[in-house]
């Protein structure tokens, strides 16, 4: 990557590399043997942390006005913030993303990342999933007050 700062539009963002790790073995772990079913997965950290935190999805957003995918200071904090946005969070915008780029991971998870160095974020972002990243964080903002319901519907 063109810098390791998390908030030059040139580094990955923390929601974008732990988020995608995350995702990552959530969807390929099953088939690795590593675990549960992606649902299975996906929908711990919602309810309840799963194994990556203490708190799930839920609390977090239960004791939060809001989050932002830009603020990296979460990491800074000494509650489970950083696990809740980061990870967890980070893990559902990657369902959500190659969820709407209709299951092309080679975009999704690939294609979005290498273009970072070159193109920068926001670049990169709006030419491979057809939005700005303001449109993509108020989309998701929407998305993720849908009940369990509309957040297993995206995990195809």
């Amino acid at each position: 990557f063109g810098t390791n700062d998390r908030s030059s539009d040139f580094g990955p963002s923390s929601w974008i590399m732990e988020g995608q790790a995350t995702y990552s073995t959530a969807k390929f772990g099953e088939s690795a043997g590593w675990g549960e079913s992606f649902e299975s997965a996906m929908m711990a950290m919602k309810a309840y942390g799963g194994n990556i935190s203490p708190i799930g999805i839920d609390a977090f957003l239960a004791d939060e006005d809001t989050f932002d995918f830009e603020d990296e200071s979460y990491w800074e904090r000494d509650d489970f913030a950083a696990p809740a946005v980061y990870y967890m969070l980070g893990a559902w915008a990657w369902a959500y993303l190659v969820h709407e780029v209709g299951g092309d991971y080679d975009i999704a998870l690939k294609d979005f990342i290498v273009d970072i160095a070159e193109l920068g974020k926001a670049a990169s972002f709006e030419k491979h999933f057809d939005r700005t990243l303001d449109e993509f964080y108020a989309e998701f903002a929407l998305f993720i007050k849908g009940d369990d319901d509309a957040w297993r519907a995206i995990l195809d």
